[in-house]
């Protein structure tokens, strides 16, 4: 009885097993091809693909015309503002995870400030999150409560005065002082 699933379609080797090797060049450019990343993502990725420290410094030398850390963290920015409501903090979190430094993160920042298309209001953005995920309620909330919401604003990259600014102005009071 023959076995069923991939081991049995494609033999024990693989799928890539009779496939040609990459160069380090090639596969940048694929992953390039996808999305833009920067360039230590490029480096990591190579590396941990098994490409030689040489050959990987070769590829990248190759694909510089196509990386360009100032703008990866431009369209990052764009994007996580735009689609994932995150704050500014986890924003630029998420930027040095993957290798931009952090001159370069500043100037993406200070230039999406300057330019009045792109303007985020992080306070609009935080008041639409707590609405969503807690409905909307008026008056003074229990401090459990309050400091569920403000933490669950700060774990979204929103500073702690954009939060008690958020929930203030959607009506939810910061509760009393007993």
């Amino acid at each position: 009885m023959a076995k069923r699933g991939r081991q049995c379609m494609m033999g024990a080797a693989g799928p890539h097993a009779s496939a040609p090797t990459v160069t380090a060049t090639v596969a940048g450019m694929r992953l390039l091809a996808r999305r833009a990343h920067s360039v230590a993502e490029v480096r990591t990725r190579l590396q941990r693909r098994g490409y030689a420290t040489a050959e990987i410094a070769e590829a990248l030398a190759a694909l510089a015309p196509y990386l360009d850390d100032a703008a990866f963290a431009r369209s990052r920015l764009r994007f996580r503002s735009q689609t994932s409501k995150w704050g500014e903090g986890r924003i630029r979190q998420e930027l040095q995870q993957q290798g931009v430094a952090a001159e370069v993160i500043a100037a993406a920042f200070a230039a999406w400030a300057e330019d009045q298309d792109n303007t985020i209001d992080w306070l609009a953005q935080a008041q639409g999150l707590v609405a969503r995920r807690y409905g909307v309620t008026r008056g003074p909330l229990p401090r459990a409560e309050y400091a569920k919401r403000i933490h669950f604003l700060i774990r979204r990259g929103f500073s702690y005065e954009v939060a008690q600014r958020a929930l203030r102005a959607s009506g939810q009071a910061e509760p009393e002082l007993d």
